[in-house]
């Protein structure tokens, strides 16, 4: 019952979250919704007045619109071009609230007057139409189609100069939303015109026969793409096209290479469809890491360790996570995991020195003392002919659990009981002794 009552009441609060939304105020650095010239261009700041934060903001359109900072609190953007433009919001993934406002910016007095025909127009698949815009003043004005596309802008048809009064036109036959901007190269004020363009026929739906934000798997790094469409009509055209390459290929598709890639659809009626997607490699690939010591004096084994993985395969033929070896000279060895199809591996390299001063298999000379031996707390380390040398203690499993410049005081108070190997590591030798330390 009680597991109830928390379901039920972490449920309203999910729903309490979703039902607000943030609010906002907007307001221009100059008080009005007015573009200035020279340049041409009004500064709006939008300021978050509720304690939702705001995780995204969108301009739509966003033609001669640049963002000068954004974050949970407040956005900035400047504006060159009059007309009515939307601000969408997004609070936080939490909540799953989107706002929306108008904005309207009002053209400069001095800025040029635009005239386009038509504003609107409806063409089947495959048709299209003209559009035309002239511009008074035509001195030293420049004129500009662009396209809004997914909130980016093309440049459709660009003229130097107004040629007094004669139209600069463009001929589309995709649906979308196109402008016409004038730019007064003296004064540099700007306006703009919008038109829209609709299709007459339905256009096909798409989908992809496989996930569109699917991994590259281990077993081939290859994923074989088809694509489904809801027309009746037999297709004029299809391509998969890699957008990093724009390599294109006009059937089905094998993608060996992460990235994004557009499929594009035309159907009987010269209707287009297209879908941008992702795929990315394979994020189960095992991560092995090796511990141990990797530095040995010959004559000499040491044991690796390998974590990381479930289960492991070395170049010994050993297939434990531990694996003793005694190598006569400097040696890789590797280790393998299998995780599904995918594989992963690591080498890692045991060097082998030609140690002097060993006596006794691990007896360095008579000149090193290291005392008491066994230790408990302290440990002290006597001769200075070393003092350039590096010591560390190694443990029976072959890991280093101390690494210090020479010094002839080592706390090993922190250590277990037990068997270590004290290594002074210079440059022309490696001296080893065993230590026991006891309490």
């Amino acid at each position: 019952m009680k597991k109830l009552i928390a379901i039920i009441a972490l449920f309203s609060f999910f729903i309490n979250i979703n039902a607000q939304c943030p609010t906002y105020s907007i307001n221009s650095s100059s008080g009005n919704f007015t573009l200035g010239c020279n340049p041409s261009r009004l500064n709006i700041n939008v300021v978050n007045t509720s304690t939702i934060p705001i995780y995204d903001y969108k301009i739509i359109p966003n033609i001669g619109v640049t963002s000068s900072g954004s974050n949970a609190i407040s956005a900035s953007y400047n504006f060159s071009y009059p007309g009515t433009y939307t601000l969408i919001s997004d609070s936080s993934p939490f909540s799953f609230c989107q706002t929306t406002q108008t904005i309207t910016i009002y053209p400069n007095v001095l800025a040029p007057n635009v005239s386009v025909s038509p504003l609107t127009a409806t063409v089947p698949c495959g048709g299209s139409v003209t559009f035309s815009a002239t511009c008074n003043p035509t001195l030293n004005v420049s004129g500009t189609w662009y396209q809004d596309v997914s909130y980016f802008t093309t440049d459709i048809n660009h003229v130097t100069l107004c040629p007094f009064g004669t139209a600069i036109s463009f001929s589309t036959g995709t649906p979308g939303t196109y402008f016409a901007v004038y730019n007064d190269n003296l004064n540099k004020c700007s306006n703009l015109k919008e038109v829209n363009v609709t299709s007459s026929q339905p256009v096909p739906s798409i989908v992809l026969q496989a996930n569109p934000n699917c991994f590259l798997p281990c077993s081939n790094y290859s994923i074989a793409m088809g694509g489904w469409n809801s027309s009746t009509l037999a297709p004029t055209s299809q391509t998969w096209t890699n957008l990093s390459t724009s390599v294109s290929s006009p059937f089905g598709y094998t993608i060996t290479t992460p990235g994004y890639y557009e499929y594009d659809f035309i159907d009987g009626n010269f209707c287009k469809s297209s879908l941008i997607f992702y795929i990315g490699t394979s994020t189960i690939t095992p991560i092995i890491n090796i511990t141990g010591n990797n530095n040995i004096c010959s004559g000499f084994s040491t044991t690796l360790t390998a974590t990381g993985a479930t289960n492991y395969t070395w170049s010994t033929g050993a297939t434990t996570n531990t694996v003793n070896i005694s190598p006569t000279s400097t040696s890789n060895y590797t280790i393998t995991s299998q995780n599904g199809s995918c594989t992963g591996f690591v080498v890692t390299t045991v060097s082998v020195n030609v140690c002097t001063g060993i006596n006794e298999g691990i007896e360095p000379l008579n000149s090193l003392k290291v005392f008491p031996n066994p230790a408990s707390n302290t440990l002290y380390i006597s001769d200075e002919q070393y003092f350039e040398a590096q010591i560390e203690i190694i443990n029976t499993l072959g890991e280093t659990i101390l690494k210090t410049p020479f010094i002839n005081e080592i706390d090993v108070s922190g250590l277990p009981d037990g068997i270590y190997t004290l290594q002074l590591i210079s440059k022309n030798q490696i001296v080893q002794k065993r230590l026991i330390i006891s309490r």
